[in-house]
């Protein structure tokens, strides 16, 4: 089959390594593909084989029979392609979708979306055009030559996210310092942005960590909490997750959950809040409690969200107890997400995606 597929390639976001890795699909799976890159949050980093591999099919000329729109709804009538099949590749994270997006999937021949919980979620809001869930192989292998497992001389855990309210980095710093309230040996490394621009960022980065600490005021001393702000490479960002005693995400909401992907197939323990699409490949020793709350606080960030959307809200006091085991026992923890990265690998392998991705394409 020939098939268009447009989206960020040369970026950091999540679209784009679901792009890079459902292209790949489409070319092991013998179709003829040409890319469209969508110019957002570029950047120039390398993104690995993948991403050299999709920028090899820029230059692809095909007569598609299908058209893939891998982003947001409101930039699907922008790429769409008159007289072919087109098929929106999206996500959102809340429990129902913006009104306006409803008609803009509705306008497309199919949506794509890699969980079955953003499946449901779509169809929950009135998406009446078929709904197929499309995800990424686990590709655990490309982690094992930098599986060389964190130092010693210090307890080390990480985060990576995009800085919102949607990622809740108010909670996270909380229980981070709640945990490990006088341990010297605790680290906090925050791979975090808001910005593109270098200087833009590690300023507002510095600045809104320093305002939630303010707000805190220790039994016995803070623990340590690092800041990564810039951009890195494919296999420096899998050099940190192998860093790493544990990855930690707070979340409201995840429409796939990167960080905690790339963490399960590392083999790195992940704290994570329980809800959304995360939970469907999410180990059960890190799951964070939580209950729905109305989504607040997005509106200096995206204009999509409001007030009658829910979102999850962890429970703190859970993710302080689950930060604390995995500092008291982390050689079970990891020999738990040892076990499985194996059965995600298992699961989620090349193969059963393609099968998924070919019942998607026929339909």
């Amino acid at each position: 089959m020939k098939v268009r597929f447009c989206s960020p390639i040369q970026s950091h976001m999540g679209y784009a390594e679901l792009g890079r890795i459902v292209i790949n699909q489409l070319v092991q799976a013998g179709h003829e593909v040409a890319v469209v890159e969508l110019p957002i949050q570029a950047s120039n980093a390398d993104f690995g084989p993948l991403a050299a591999q999709a920028r090899g099919l820029f230059e692809q000329h095909v007569a598609p029979e299908v058209n893939i729109v891998n982003m947001i709804p409101p930039l699907f009538e922008q790429f769409r392609l008159p007289g072919v099949r087109n098929i929106g590749f999206t996500v959102f994270e809340a429990d129902r979708l913006p009104t306006a997006w409803v008609g803009m999937c509705n306008a497309m021949d199919a949506i794509w979306t890699p969980s079955a919980w953003a499946r449901a979620m779509f169809i929950a809001s009135g998406v009446t055009v078929p709904v197929y869930v499309v995800g990424p192989d686990a590709d655990a292998g490309k982690y094992d030559a930098d599986r060389k497992g964190p130092a010693a001389d210090r307890f080390r855990l990480l985060s990576v996210f995009q800085w919102s309210e949607r990622k809740n980095p108010t909670g996270l710093i909380r229980a981070f310092c709640a945990a490990f309230d006088g341990d010297p040996d605790a680290t906090l490394l925050l791979k975090a942005h808001r910005f593109s621009d270098a200087t833009q960022n590690t300023k507002f980065m510095h600045d809104a960590v320093q305002s939630v600490l303010r707000q805190m005021r220790p039994a016995r001393a803070l623990p340590r909490i690092e800041l990564a702000t810039g951009f890195l490479s494919d296999r420096q960002m899998r050099e940190l997750y192998a860093s790493a005693h544990g990855v930690v995400g707070l979340a409201h909401a995840e429409g796939w959950g990167l960080p905690a992907w790339q963490a399960t197939l590392a083999g790195t323990p992940v704290v994570h809040t329980g809800w959304s699409a995360p939970m469907e490949f999410l180990h059960p020793q890190g799951v964070v409690r939580s209950n729905l709350a109305p989504v607040f606080g997005m509106e200096d960030f995206v204009d999509f969200y409001d007030i009658d959307m829910h979102w999850a809200d962890p429970h703190l006091d859970h993710a302080v107890e689950l930060l604390r085991s995995l500092r008291a026992s982390w050689p079970r923890w990891r020999a738990n997400a040892e076990a499985h990265r194996e059965d995600i690998a298992r699961r989620y392998s090349l193969e059963a995606r393609i099968v998924q991705l070919s019942v998607a394409l026929a339909a």
